[in-house]
């Protein structure tokens, strides 16, 4: 059971999760991407995290979604993310995930409670002691209220199931705190352009970065997610992070760029002129979001937002097409994220013609 993740190094991607027109989920362009990413050196490939929307599935998709990744082979490790609306919830969830082979579960404390530091670290425990796989945790204060401070990280890092820890407090000081601490687990810095603290977790000895920006620039992530040795090119560093710095990367991206969808991916992305509203997937008569001619991921309509209706901060804020809000008070899932599935091809395109010259070709 235990030992699989304690030595990963490298690009740990939240895979987005890429839907059809109806809602459902399109198994066919997730199988592209996750080729994608095996070509591009991306180390392994987180499933179902923020990026992913793991949270809008249902009992009955995630255990499909489950099975239909996990069947086939893999060249990388396949991560879970399991946190459930409570921790009987996420012990189902582990369950379910070692059950079709899963390399390890990842969590984060359940959404919108907010537990004490005790209470985090008995839901982290509990669950640790029913897996059968390795479980990662991620300690995410912007969006989940509770911030998990380093005595409480040095604790649950004591449990043997807990393998892996992505860090995005923005105290600089905490990520020294647990890496002076050597900690067992695999610690990965977090690309966030909210907290800034990806260059600060690496040079302190972060084994890798688990990221959402490695969905637009794989290749890129890969080369910067090396850990640090005394022999790290810092050049290379150096001349990559400019080019790929999840704050600044979409604001790179050329207009025609960002909205030239290319068909060599497999049909990954197409482009399509259609009406420019239609119902949303469980919202009758309510806007998905409109444009008069734009990007379509396999049927999905995408737009930048707009000042009336901004884009939803999720994921750190980037590359966020134009999610609208519903009336019921909820986002489509499938709008926040699709954007990400169709630049990848035109985003690898554009910063390989954008790359400093010596760094050379990196996916």
């Amino acid at each position: 059971m235990t030992g699989r993740l304690l030595d990963f190094t490298g690009s740990l991607v939240a895979l987005v999760t890429p839907f059809n027109a109806d809602g459902g989920i399109d198994y066919g362009a997730l199988s592209e991407l996750v080729a994608l990413h095996e070509e591009s050196g991306t180390s392994g490939l987180f499933f179902l995290g923020v990026a992913g929307e793991g949270a809008t599935l249902s009992d009955a998709e995630f255990a499909e979604f489950v099975r239909r990744v996990l069947e086939p082979r893999r060249r990388i490790p396949h991560l879970i993310g399991c946190t459930g609306r409570y921790t009987r919830d996420a012990i189902d969830r582990v369950a379910l995930a070692a059950e079709y082979g899963a390399d390890g579960a990842i969590l984060t404390v359940p959404a919108n409670m907010g537990p004490d530091q005790a209470q985090a670290a008995s839901y982290f425990r509990e669950v640790a002691d029913h897996s059968a796989i390795p479980i990662g945790t991620f300690n995410n204060p912007a969006r989940l209220i509770t911030d998990l401070d380093t005595a409480t990280l040095l604790e649950i890092f004591e449990h043997p199931a807990i393998e892996l820890h992505k860090e995005g407090s923005p105290r600089t000081g905490q990520i020294g705190e647990i890496l002076a601490a050597r900690p067992k687990v695999c610690f990965l810095a977090d690309d966030s352009p909210e907290q800034d603290i990806l260059v600060t977790a690496m040079s302190l000895g972060a084994r890798g970065i688990a990221n959402a920006t490695g969905n637009l620039v794989p290749g890129e992530l890969a080369a910067l997610a090396r850990p640090w040795t005394s022999t790290t090119d810092l050049d290379t560093f150096r001349a990559l992070f400019p080019g790929a710095a999840p704050d600044q990367l979409p604001l790179r991206l050329p207009e025609s760029d960002r909205h030239q969808i290319a068909d060599e991916r497999g049909g990954i992305a197409r482009r399509a002129s259609a009406p420019t509203a239609e119902p949303a997937v469980g919202h009758p008569g309510t806007s998905r979001c409109g444009l008069d001619e734009g990007p379509v991921r396999r049927g999905r309509r995408l737009t930048h937002g707009d000042a009336a209706h901004p884009v939803p901060a999720a994921s750190g804020g980037w590359a966020q097409p134009g999610a609208r809000r519903h009336r019921a008070g909820e986002y489509d899932r499938g709008v926040g994220f699709a954007l990400c599935g169709a630049v990848v091809p035109t985003a690898i395109r554009w910063a390989e013609r954008h790359r400093p010259a010596e760094v050379g070709r990196t996916v």
